[in-house]
Order: structure tokens, then sequence, then C-alpha cells
């Protein structure tokens, strides 16, 4: 299964520009995207061990790529993260980015921090990629600066006080 898994990132990868691997190829099943655009989202960052823990160096390529993408188009200067991007499905330039999750775009999803957090480490370790962990340890400052120790976070950090809890973005 984690074979076809992986063969199903790399026939994505080889499809879409920039060897970035979209949510999915088939406009119809991307609800989001608007027409000519291919889905981002950082959540993928989690996929990425089925490529990076090949010995095949084009598959290491492939996650190494898409991993720094992530990093350099998903998060912003101070550190936090938009969950998706959207990308020009013939170019691969930059459309729009934004939370599908969260509370509106320019919001921080709390569950994207973690995502991006996790992710970005561990493609880091796997990858020995001293930019992806610069990357990831922006990410978990960003989150340290920007939660209650102790408290589980609002579901998106910029939601009301009395906004719902995200026990999952915590346990990420």
């Amino acid at each position: 299964l984690a074979e076809h898994a992986a063969t199903r990132l790399l026939e994505r990868a080889a499809a879409a520009p920039l060897g970035l691997i979209p949510t999915t190829l088939d406009e119809a099943q991307c609800s989001q995207c608007l027409p000519g655009e291919l889905r981002i989202i950082v959540d993928q960052l989690h996929n990425l061990p089925l490529l990076t823990g090949s010995a095949e160096p084009a598959r290491r390529a492939v996650a190494l790529a898409h991993a720094r993408w992530v990093a350099a188009n998903l998060m912003r200067p101070d550190g936090s993260v938009f969950q998706q991007a959207f990308v020009d499905r013939t170019t691969g330039t930059l459309v729009r980015a934004g939370n599908f999750q969260g509370l509106d775009d320019a919001s921080v999803w709390a569950r994207g921090q973690a995502w991006a957090i996790s992710g970005l480490a561990r493609a880091a370790r796997d990858l020995e990629d001293p930019q992806l962990l610069s990357a990831a340890v922006r990410a978990a400052d960003w989150w340290l600066a920007n939660t209650t120790s102790g408290a589980l976070p609002r579901f998106d950090f910029s939601a009301a006080p009395d906004a719902p809890r995200d026990s999952s973005a915590q346990a990420i």
C-alpha cells in the first residue's frame, strides 16, 4: 500500500508544474479550485515520508522540492502559515493562498500551523536539509509566541477567546 501511495504522489508530481504534489489533478475533484488551478495544502507534508524513505534519489528530490516550495510559499515572513495555496495548472505560478478550515484567509488555522511544524521538521530530518529545519523552527517559534502555555489552542489563532479549541492541533 505504501508503494502504491508513493507511486500516486509521483504521478501527481510528474503531471504538475514545478513537480509539486497537488491534492488532485482532476479539476472536478477540487471544489476550492478555480478553473486552471491546482491546490497544494500544508497537510501534504505528512505524505512525504513515502518518498523520503526511499533509496531512490529521484523520489527524495520530489519530496525535497515539494517541502521547500511549501516552506517558501505557504509560510509567511513571521513564521505563520497558510493552509492552502493555488497554483496555475500550466505554469506553477502562485495564484493565491489562504485557509479553507480557518477563520479566514488572513488568519492562522491552528491545525495547519501544527502540520507545518511537524511536517517540515520531519522532512528536514529525513532529507538532512538545514533550510527545512530553519522553516520548521520559524513555524514552531510562531506557535510558541502565539499560544497560551498549558491551554489548548483555539481552532484558529485569530478566533475569539471563546472559540472552539483544537486538541488535534495540540497533539500534532
